[in-house]
């Protein structure tokens, strides 16, 4: 377990895994930026630690390695100049099964406004769903917990499809993998 007395924090890796770059806030709440360190793509994990006299926790998905991300305290913490941080762990990990991946020989896929659109670059059929993940970014740098999945049925060899999604912002999302029946 790290652990730090101040607000210099920059640069403590916690169980291995998660460099912590930053703390800040956004919209008044306290906020963390880390990145992966470790040898795995982490599928879930909570960060955790102690603020002054309170607990914060800070949630995060879908987090390749060597890839940042910046997440908000779980519970709407406050920022406050001269916080004290200290006890820093991580709990709930879990690490994907396999590498993650997009397939890059096999598809091209892109966000488009609401869109994403992917296209099947082999000469081969693709039946079976094949599950697309993004995620929304803050300064080009994965955003928070949440991650999104969508899905299509199938691509023909050569074939393009275009699926909508409500959160997806062309400029502010990246997709992150994509899985599929080989």
């Amino acid at each position: 377990m790290d652990s730090s007395s101040s607000i210099t924090v920059k640069n403590t890796v916690v169980n291995r895994s998660l460099k912590i770059e930053s703390i800040g806030e956004s919209n008044g709440v306290l906020s963390v930026s880390v990145q992966n360190v470790s040898d795995q793509d982490i599928e879930y994990c909570v960060l955790k630690c102690h603020v002054d006299d309170k607990e914060a926790s800070f949630s995060f998905s879908v987090l390749p390695k060597n890839e940042r991300a910046v997440a908000l305290e779980m519970n709407g913490l406050p920022y406050q100049k001269d916080m004290k941080f200290s006890l820093w762990s991580m709990e709930n990990r879990v690490d994907f099964a396999q590498e993650i991946s997009l397939y890059d020989d096999v598809f091209d896929v892109k966000c488009e406004g609401n869109y994403i659109e992917i296209k099947n670059k082999t000469q081969n059929d693709i039946s079976g769903k094949i599950k697309i993940c993004y995620k929304n970014l803050q300064s080009q740098t994965l955003y928070g917990s949440d991650a999104y999945l969508l899905s299509v049925d199938g691509l023909k060899r050569g074939e393009t499809k275009q699926i909508f999604s409500r959160y997806l912002d062309s400029e502010k999302s990246r997709v992150i993998y994509i899985k599929y029946d080989q």
